[in-house]
């Protein structure tokens, strides 16, 4: 057994990224991990390979079959050392994706020799077996088939488990989904929109997503200001920041991919990347704490998935090495068709507000005029002085006082009529043009 104790995090190290590039069809990273010795022994009766150009070639002919369809789930990995060797043993659930649907296939069972080599570990040798389907308990070999229907049942009950499995979860999305739809629609102000970021950040995590933020960028303009509503568990309460568009890769994926018309995009900061990142994004939020700021620039990576709407974007992030899986980012892009209906609603109060609003100003006008037309003789002006600073001031604007001036050219003055703050009118007094800086 080898005493030196780094062996096993860095042999574990290219295991995953082996893994990691043979599921996402990346085969220069998975030539990368593999030994010119490799032996290769899989699941299937072609599954077999000796060398590391055929375990390539083996990689390339399963594309279609494995790339973005087939997902290692539940994972129980031990590492054991073999003097300067390391043996990776793990026991997972592989599911594959069925038109839409992730559904569960079979259990699998692999050993794994790993080997150091001038340029690093490698896989060495590899044996992946399925369970057989047609022995029970300590059988080694099903003696007739004796037991071959019970077996075929169990395997479909199995199965239809985790097909039930698979449906609760999606019942159970969409209810979640539901309560973002009866949120929304329970607005009665544009001003609520802040609310739903918070209500979609609890229901992702309700749904057991690792979410360390969730938001959404109102009105985005490209290389323009940036309007972001965000929620987390920390605060609570969502808050709004608007940070001028910085140079940076991320914000750059976001422009290409509006650019192009796209409705996701995904990006994987590292560490120096996310915190050059985030040293550019904190000098617009002066007010974030330095020991909240320590914290996030001590963190390894930052995933972030987004989801892009008419004039909308809507995002979640986490501090990982590893970017949102699949199913995760599904569950996302499920979100952003419900928040596009939140949206739309909100469009739409903020255009009511808006001729409400219109309205009310138009009233006030109106009741100015005809307290004009009204008038009889000119010192009634002073009664128009009155009228008007109440209907400014019943529109909401903050002033203390209001009112007009009547030029006299020829003098260089004007006659002014103000209110006073109380609402009644104050004496009019003579102002010269001339003598005050300001009124030059």
């Amino acid at each position: 057994m080898s005493s030196n104790p780094t062996i096993i995090p860095q042999a574990r190290d290219v295991y995953e990224t082996f893994w990691e590039s043979y599921l996402s069809g990346n085969l220069e990273a998975f030539a990368d991990t593999i030994d010119d010795e490799l032996s290769l022994i899989g699941t299937s009766e072609s599954e077999i390979s000796f060398g590391k150009d055929k375990g390539v070639a083996l990689l390339k002919a399963q594309f279609d079959e494995v790339v973005g369809k087939a997902e290692r789930r539940n994972r129980q990995v031990k590492e054991i050392p073999v003097g300067d060797q390391v043996l990776i043993i793990e026991f997972c659930d592989i599911y594959v994706l069925m038109e839409s649907d992730w559904r569960f296939y079979a259990r699998l069972r692999l050993s794994t020799l790993m080997r150091q080599s001038p340029q690093g570990w490698k896989v060495f040798q590899q044996h992946g077996s399925l369970p057989d389907q047609m022995v029970e308990g300590d059988e080694t070999v099903a003696i007739e088939r004796i037991n071959k229907e019970n077996t075929e049942l169990r395997t479909a009950v199995n199965r239809r488990t985790v097909e039930l499995e698979q449906k609760s979860r999606d019942l159970e999305i969409e209810a979640a989904l539901e309560r973002v739809r009866s949120r929304s629609m329970a607005m009665h102000k544009s001003e609520e929109l802040a609310e739903m970021i918070q209500v979609v950040y609890d229901q992702l995590v309700g749904l057991n997503i690792p979410v360390e933020h969730a938001g959404f960028i109102l009105d985005f303009k490209e290389r323009d200001d940036m309007h972001i509503w965000l929620a987390d568990h920390q605060q609570g309460v969502p808050s709004e920041i608007t940070i001028p568009y910085f140079d940076s890769p991320h914000w750059n994926c976001f422009v290409e991919a509006k650019s192009k018309g796209e409705d996701f995009f995904a990006n994987l900061l590292p560490f120096e990347v996310k915190n050059k990142f985030y040293k550019d994004l904190f000098k617009w939020i002066p007010e974030l704490a330095e020991d909240a700021q320590r914290a996030i620039f001590s963190k390894p990576a930052l995933a972030i998935s987004t989801v892009l709407l008419d004039n909308v974007g809507l995002y979640i992030e986490r501090y990982a090495e590893t970017p949102f899986t699949a199913e995760e980012n599904a569950i996302l892009m499920r979100f952003g068709k419900v928040f596009q209906q939140t949206y739309t609603r909100f469009l739409d109060l903020q255009k009511a507000e808006a001729q409400a609003r219109e309205s009310q100003i138009q009233l006030a006008l109106e009741r100015v005029r005809a307290r004009t037309m009204a008038m009889q003789h000119s010192d009634e002006l002073q009664d128009a002085a009155i009228l008007l600073f109440q209907q400014v001031k019943e529109l909401g604007v903050q002033t203390g006082s209001c009112g007009f001036n009547i030029w006299n050219k020829n003098e260089k003055t004007a006659t002014v009529w103000m209110s006073s703050a109380e609402g009644g009118l104050q004496s009019p007094f003579i102002l010269p043009h001339t003598e005050s800086a300001i009124y030059k």
